[in-house]
């Protein structure tokens, strides 16, 4: 209920946050969200089960970063846990986080024109290929 003068909440696409009844909508809770208990291996983390909210495809994220607040001289830190598939005695699978004790350094989101930089080897591999092809012989043996 809103007092007189005050406002109601809404929402610019669909008007006011209520139920169908009329009443405020409570907050969403972790107990609402599909979740599923999802074991975590290495890391401070190892034997756990905790509950992870599912994403719109039903699946848990690919990655579970689990930030780890200040204390004494400890500086804070993210602890990172990446998806990996765990297979029973029966051939059946289930998703598991394992510890990532390097961080976000792989992953991410990989697009066709952001490739890994050349080594020189590559350099040249690439080179000697570019000039057999400009001298008339195929590049991968004769066809």
């Amino acid at each position: 209920m809103t007092e007189r003068g005050a406002a109601p909440v809404t929402s610019a696409a669909h008007g006011p946050l209520r139920t169908r009844t009329g009443a405020a909508r409570p907050a969403r809770t972790l107990d609402d969200v599909k979740s599923k208990d999802t074991a975590f291996v290495g890391g401070p983390l190892d034997g756990r089960e905790l509950r992870i909210p599912l994403t719109v495809f039903h699946n848990v994220g690919k990655v579970y970063r689990v930030p780890v607040p200040a204390y004494h001289d400890v500086p804070a830190t993210t602890l990172v846990y990446r998806r990996a598939k765990e297979y029973d005695a029966r051939g059946r699978w289930r998703w598991r986080y394992e510890y990532d004790p390097d961080g976000d350094t792989a992953g991410g989101l990989r697009w066709p024109w952001s490739r890994p930089p050349v080594t020189s080897a590559a350099t040249a591999t690439t080179t000697a290929t570019a000039a057999e092809d400009e001298a008339g012989q195929p590049a991968g043996g004769e066809r």
